[in-house]
This record gives C-alpha cells, structure tokens and sequence, in this order.
C-alpha cells in the first residue's frame, strides 16, 4: 500500500496525514468511546541556528521543510482488542532540543553518535526516531529507528530522506 506516495512531497503528505479519519472505538457498553487522531499541527517561529549551533549539526533540507508545514505530528493508530494508543509522535522544532536530551539521557547515551538528532519516537514502545545530521557524511538526512534492545548497526532505516520516512508513516511501513 503506497497510497500514491512514490515522489509525494512533504507538504502533500502532511496534508494526507491531516486528512486521516478519527477512529472511534468502543469496547463495551457502558464504556467511554477512545478517540484516535492523528493530527498535524500548524508551523512556529524557531531558531534554526540554535538546534545546530548546540548539537554541532547541519539540518537536511527535508527536515526543515517539514518544520516550514507543521510544528509537530502525531499519527495515532490502534491496537487491535484494546484501547492502547500507538503511533507516531515527530517533535516540534521548539521542543526538539529538550526532547533529544531528555531521550539520550533516558537511554544509553554512548548509543548515539555526533550527527544524530532525535526527533520522535513510536508511542507505544522504546523506539525513537533519529536524523543523521552530519552534512559530510554518506547518511546525511536519513531516518533511523533506534531500537533499545539492538546494538545501533543493527537500526532499520525507515527513510532516506524525511520526506520517504513521512511517507512511510502514512502507509504503515514504520
């Protein structure tokens, strides 16, 4: 399923992930309805130089693309036979430098190398979402899924660019 996706732009795929249905479930009779959304929220002023100047990186065109749309997005899904949310959160430019650091020290920090940028996580389990943001390096601009219980050559990479990870998002394949 690639819903068309091939050469999207990201500006098209967040106004397909905006367009996603809510999903209401009700488990039992007499229970309250869960409510899945997925939401892409509107852009904000940032400081490009402060995210590079404090981690020494270089932010791939894609990324900052994505930060010209949309502060932040949360696809959220459900897990079949209950009301347990899944999904994906991506950070908003102005929270991203908290949300990194809070992550690393949360983990392993020898884990994470110069260049790496964590912008956001599957909600549901440990899984964090990185950018490579060393411009001189051959990985420059692709998105890695950080997974705490594999050794870091080991990450799958769910986009080369931001743009093909969005994508991804939006067909499932992350």
């Amino acid at each position: 399923m690639n819903h068309g996706l091939e050469n999207a732009s990201t500006r098209s795929i967040l106004t397909r992930i905006a367009g996603l249905p809510d999903e209401v479930v009700k488990l039992g009779e007499n229970e309250q309805p869960c409510v899945f959304r997925s939401r892409v929220f509107p852009p904000v002023e940032w400081n490009e130089q402060e995210i590079c100047e404090q981690l020494n990186i270089v932010l791939p065109v894609e990324l900052k693309q994505f930060w010209m749309y949309a502060s932040e997005v949360r696809i959220e899904t459900l897990e079949e036979g209950n009301c347990m949310r899944s999904g994906i959160y991506i950070s908003s430019p102005l929270d991203v430098l908290e949300f990194h650091h809070r992550k690393i020290s949360e983990e392993f920090p020898e884990r994470y190398t110069d260049g790496d940028l964590i912008i956001g996580e599957r909600v549901g389990d440990l899984m964090l979402f990185v950018v490579r943001c060393k411009q001189n390096l051959k990985d420059f601009g692709t998105v890695l899924l950080s997974n705490p219980i594999d050794q870091r050559k080991d990450w799958q990479v769910v986009g080369k660019t931001v743009t093909e990870f969005l994508a991804n998002c939006l067909s499932g394949k992350v």
